[in-house]
Formats: structure tokens, C-alpha cells, sequence
């Protein structure tokens, strides 16, 4: 039984998501669109130049919408910098570049966002927030706008992403089957989170929720922003047909580090949901363990493989599963790749469940996360140091030193090493 409810759970909350994505899918293609369409500002953040890069921001600002513009926001020094630059002129009715300053007190990427912002034009009644890292379909504005201005009773609506693994390598469909181990918890009003990469929200719910002065020390753009609009008693909705599709890198490294860095940030920002995670998760390893223990005597060597082969079924048919969903949200290009790659998927999504146990236990006590080539301690959800070099998988806790990058060098230290240098030499 402790086997059967241990797997049996997910594969529950699977299918109740894949209702719920029919259910949206119908809902979206009854509806008529609006006789208006409202004007969208979309900022999005760039940093470093990945090979896909040109080809993800032409496919934003080729939008099939009829009103938008867009902010291409980087800093000074970016290895993006050219590009964006030749894109704001290719398309200078639409894209505007923006150069934000470094922060030692929040995430690059917000910082960046709200340099934007503050170049927004005023005729503009909706912020899109999207990352470059992916491409999104041709109707993605449409799509998410029109999620927002049905009911007034949302304030946010976010799209997902999938992740396509380069080359075909096992860490990446590991990884890949991790993120989509999120999708259906966001239907659920209590948990449901925002996804950073992918959200649209009202000017005025924007302003008025107080989220630029959260995002003033955050890690997370999403996670905060989907608090402040859940407090001022609005919903966060997902939008499943907005998924975008990002290729990603393939070894093991990058998937651990990934997977730490969101795990961690869950524990910061959604504590409860962290705990209620992790105890789940920690039931079910106690589930499996007592099981063989326990009816490991009575059943013998053949019991104990069937009772790990009906464990492993199900993380598998809960794979194919979910496999089977995303094959409806998803473009044509990821559809097929899925289908190359089904049983590659379906194998990597018990190492999944194992690697979330190595992020949850990380977490637990480590706040150290490393993001675009920083290193970041989250010391609360509306607090975060920002250093210069990267961060080690496992950190012994240090002692809090403010919000700077470093301790200023006074006169009377730089002068005492002066005199010493003259002394030795």
C-alpha cells in the first residue's frame, strides 16, 4: 500500500492536469477574442549570446499582435550588447535598447527589468516580462492577453517552459522531466506560481501590489511578483498553450546546479510549499524503504524486485503521462522531438525524483545560489548579497556582511600595505 500511494500521487495529479489543460484548450478556442486588444510593453532581459539568441528575440518581436513594443534590456558590458543594438535598429518602430547599471542587491535580471520599466512608454496598459533563452509561437501575446482581459479577477497570467536537451544527452531529459514535474501544481490556487521567463500582468495591478520595491532585493521576479498579486486578492492563472520551448545544456553539472538553484529558491520564497514538498518527498522514500523492509521478509527476493517494479511502473506511466499533455501544448518542432526521444524521457524521470532528493536536502541548509555567472545568499524573500564569484555545490554558512559586494578598503588600510610594500622591498 505505502508503494502504491508513493506513486500512485503523481500520476493522480497528472491526469487531474491533463483535464485541466482540456478543459483550458476548450475554454480558449470558444471564446471570441476581445474587439480591443490593450497595448503591451514587453521587456526582455538579455544576458550573454547564446547560439539561439538573434533567432528568440525576432521570433518575440514579429509577434502576430496587433499593438506592442519592446525593451531590450542588457548591461554596459554584455557579450549581447552588438546584437541588441542591431536588432533595435532592424526594427525601430518596436524595439528600443535599454542599458541597466549593476546591482549588488537583487538579481541582475531584475535589476535590468526595472531599468525598463522606467523607459516604458505611457500608453502602455500591460508589462510582459518574458526570458530570451526560449522561443515562444507567433501567438504567445494573444494568447497570454487574452487570458488577462477575460476576468478582471486576475491580476497575472503565466505561461511555462519546456526544455528541449542539447544533444540528445540523459541530464538534460533529466532536467527536462524535473521542470515539467511543476506543471501540475499550477492549477492549484493555493500553490501555483508564476514562471519569471513568462508573465503578463495589468500596469495598474503592477503598481499598485508594490512589486518594483520587491523587486529592489529579490532573487526571484516571478515567485515575488505572484505573492504580491495573490495578496492584493487576485488570481495568478496559468496559460498552457503559451509554453515556451528553450534548448538547454546537457550534462550533469549544469542540471544539478539548475535544479539547486530552484529548489533553494522555493525554500526562501515559498517556505510552505518547500515543506510540504520535501515532506512528501521524504514519505515517499520512507514509504519505499519500509515496504522492503517490511515485506521484504515475507515476500523473498522476488517479492522485493515486484514491489520495486510496480514502484518503478508507476513513475514511468506517470511520465508517459505527462509526456502525453505536453504533446498537446506544445509546438511542432518540441512534438517531435518528444516522439524521437519518448523512451529517453520516459527512463529519465525516476533519476528526477531522486535528484530532487539531492535539492531538497541541499536546500535545507544552504541559501547560496549561482545565477549567469554571480553568486547570490538569499537571505530572505525581500533581501539578497549579490558576490562576484561563483558559488561551490556544498558552502559552509557564513556570517552575514550587509548588502555589499565587499568591504570597502579604507585610507588608513591602503596606506599601512604602502608602507609595508616599502619596507620588504
Amino acid at each position: 500500500f505505502a508503494l502504491l500511494l508513493a506513486g500512485g500521487i503523481p500520476v493522480w495529479m497528472t491526469l487531474r492536469a491533463g483535464r485541466a489543460i482540456r478543459r483550458r484548450l476548450r475554454d480558449a478556442a470558444a471564446c471570441p477574442p476581445p474587439g480591443s486588444w490593450p497595448e503591451v510593453c514587453m521587456v526582455l532581459p538579455c544576458r550573454g549570446a547564446n547560439p539561439d539568441l538573434e533567432t528568440n528575440l525576432r521570433t518575440l518581436l514579429e509577434q502576430d499582435y496587433p499593438c506592442f513594443s519592446a525593451l531590450l534590456v542588457t548591461t554596459g558590458d554584455d557579450a549581447s550588447l552588438p546584437l541588441l543594438r542591431r536588432l533595435a535598429s532592424d526594427y525601430p518602430a518596436r524595439a528600443r535598447l535599454v542599458l541597466a547599471p549593476q546591482t549588488e542587491t537583487a538579481a541582475q535580471k531584475l535589476t535590468n527589468q526595472l531599468a525598463a520599466l522606467d523607459c516604458a512608454p505611457a500608453s502602455a496598459e500591460v508589462y510582459a516580462f518574458v526570458d530570451t533563452d526560449g522561443q515562444a509561437g507567433s501567438g504567445y501575446l494573444k494568447s497570454m492577453a487574452s487570458a488577462l482581459g477575460r476576468d478582471r479577477t486576475v491580476g497575472l497570467v503565466t505561461g511555462w517552459w519546456w526544455y528541449l536537451p542539447e544533444r540528445s544527452a540523459f541530464w538534460g531529459f533529466v532536467r527536462s522531466c524535473w521542470s515539467a514535474g511543476a506543471i501540475p501544481f499550477l492549477f492549484d490556487r493555493r500553490w501555483n506560481i508564476a514562471s519569471g521567463g513568462s508573465m503578463l500582468v495589468r500596469r495598474e495591478v503592477f503598481e499598485a501590489c508594490g512589486a518594483r520595491a520587491r523587486w529592489r532585493h529579490a532573487i526571484s521576479d516571478g515567485l515575488s511578483l505572484a505573492q504580491a498579486v495573490k495578496e492584493k486578492g487576485l488570481e495568478v492563472r496559468f496559460v498552457p498553450e503559451a509554453t515556451i520551448v528553450s534548448k538547454i545544456p546537457a550534462d550533469f553539472a549544469g542540471a544539478l546546479e539548475w535544479t539547486n538553484r530552484q529548489a533553494t529558491i522555493s525554500h526562501v520564497y515559498m517556505p510552505r510549499f518547500w515543506r510540504a514538498t520535501a515532506v512528501a518527498y521524504a514519505l515517499q522514500v520512507g514509504g519505499l524503504v519500509l515496504a522492503l523492509c517490511g515485506g521484504g521478509w515475507a515476500l523473498g527476493l522476488w517479492g522485493l524486485a515486484g514491489m520495486l517494479a510496480g514502484y518503478t511502473g508507476l513513475q514511468l506511466a506517470n511520465a508517459a503521462l505527462m509526456l502525453r499533455l505536453a504533446g498537446g501544448i506544445l509546438p511542432a518542432g518540441a512534438r517531435k522531438n518528444i516522439e524521437e526521444h519518448r523512451l529517453i524521457y520516459i527512463l529519465a524521470a525516476p533519476a528526477a525524483t531522486w535528484l530532487y532528493g539531492i535539492n531538497v536536502l541541499r536546500s535545507s541548509f544552504s541559501r547560496r545560489i549561482a545565477w549567469g555567472g554571480i553568486s547570490y545568499r538569499l537571505v530572505s524573500a525581500r533581501e539578497t548579497v549579490a558576490r562576484s564569484t561563483p558559488t561551490r555545490f556544498f558552502c559552509p554558512p557564513e556570517r552575514p556582511e550587509g548588502m555589499r559586494l565587499s568591504k570597502p578598503e579604507s585610507e588608513t588600510t591602503r596606506r599601512r600595505s604602502a608602507i609595508r610594500a616599502a619596507i620588504s622591498s
